[in-house]
């Protein structure tokens, strides 16, 4: 286990950190990483509480940086104590894309084995972190165990070859963690090694980026169901993680329904304000997250709302029967200013939603006609050195329409607004 802790510096407060170190494969592929805990820049941690080091690691892999950018294609894997490893944070985690490591201080009791058996079977891979001598292995075998990590700065070299003979007959796969030079990683690839990690391949990389307040994470993440096809039950959740959104969706029930009648329960509140509105709310409050000024009064309220309601129309009178396109030329204008209230760069952003690729490849890389849309609109809002000479959409529509959806837009965003 890479000597972490859990000691939180005024730097973690305000940003997300997260340490990254390769696994490499026989053929010096990467093969996964293992992902530490950082409490400050500075590429080193003090452990003092194991399960809360593992819990900020999975919120930040999942809810900051988002899996896809951390892991790429490769597995993660992931420390877990005796209380993490039963510990509801694991449930936020695709099985099939991570490894537990059991810390060496877990004994791997009755109970652990158990717990180890439920995880492999829920996909999990389980792995035993820091071992050094086979008097350390669980006394009924390694038939729940995926792979073995060898210390190699704690291991006697007398001790190795009795170690990956225990773990090829138990079929686990030998990690040797620690691997600082030339000739051991040599060595320990003549003893049949599979995978490899230490400082002789790369050092931890410590991930960093501005943290989001809790309300804007729910925020995200319930625009992010809204863009898919959420349950009843989904969108109940999403909405009651933000106590700002729960308050406003309540109030907005109420007008929606007849006068002095209040629903019931938060999902008769979302029936009765449709999803449609639901996501219309949502971005305002997410855009104005953090600002003392009124919707109405915010600029960048102002301008993602029209900009949004704008692609909208003109993929509408683009083509009226296509819903998803118009959907989508709509989530491409609200997204696509969204990096600058979550502090990232939209690639980052990116890699944490589940938008569809049309929209992503659109805001990214301004291709396809929901990026001719978008590029109209930016020129539209007067960002300057775009030129929409050559943008097919204006081969499409005549100025006189896109200057009327754009003033409809502009309407629509400051009727909404005032709602």
């Amino acid at each position: 286990m890479p000597d972490d802790t859990v000691t939180a510096t005024h730097d973690a407060l305000h940003s997300a950190l997260l340490g990254r170190q390769p696994i490499i494969d026989r053929t010096g592929a990467i093969a996964g990483f293992e992902l530490l805990f950082r409490g400050g820049e500075g590429n080193y941690a003090v452990i003092t509480d194991d399960h809360a080091a593992t819990q900020r690691v999975i919120l930040n892999v999942v809810s900051e940086f988002g899996v896809n950018e951390v892991l790429g294609k490769h597995r993660g894997y992931i420390n877990v104590g005796r209380e993490s490893i039963s510990a509801d944070a694991l449930q936020m985690l695709d099985p099939q894309r991570f490894t537990l490591e059991i810390l060496e201080t877990v004994c791997f009791d009755a109970e652990i084995a158990q717990r180890a058996r439920s995880l492999r079977h829920a996909g999990f891979h389980i792995a035993l972190d820091d071992i050094t001598d086979v008097s350390q292995l669980p006394t009924d075998g390694l038939h729940q165990i995926d792979v073995l990590k060898i210390d190699m700065m704690q291991t006697q070299p007398c001790a190795l070859p009795a170690l990956i003979e225990a773990a090829k007959r138990a079929h686990c796969l030998v990690l040797a963690e620690k691997v600082e030079t030339r000739e051991s990683y040599e060595q320990l690839l003549a003893m049949g090694v599979d995978l490899f990690q230490g400082y002789f391949f790369a050092r931890p990389q410590v991930l960093k980026q501005q943290r989001a307040s809790v309300s804007t994470l729910a925020l995200l993440q319930l625009l992010n169901k809204l863009a898919g096809e959420p349950s009843a039950a989904e969108l109940e959740e999403a909405v009651k993680r933000s106590p700002l959104l729960l308050k406003q969706l309540m109030t907005l029930a109420s007008s929606a329904g007849a006068r002095g009648h209040t629903p019931g329960t938060v999902r008769q509140a979302i029936m009765r304000v449709g999803t449609r509105r639901l996501a219309r709310w949502a971005q305002l409050l997410l855009y104005g997250e953090g600002s003392s000024v009124s919707p109405q009064d915010n600029p960048l309220v102002q301008t993602v709302s029209a900009r949004a309601r704008f692609m909208e129309l003109a993929a509408q009178e683009l083509d009226p029967f296509d819903d998803v396109f118009s959907d989508n030329a709509y989530q491409v204008g609200l997204f696509s200013l969204m990096h600058i209230v979550t502090g990232q760069t939209s690639t980052q952003l990116m890699a944490q939603l589940s938008l569809a690729r049309p929209v992503q490849e659109a805001i990214l890389h301004r291709k396809g006609q929901l990026g001719d849309l978008l590029q109209l609109a930016e020129a539209l809002e007067g960002f300057p050195g775009i030129d929409t000479e050559g943008n097919p959409v204006r081969a499409l529509l005549p100025d006189t329409t896109v200057m009327s959806l754009y003033r409809s837009a502009i309407a629509y965003s400051n009727e909404s607004l005032q709602d």
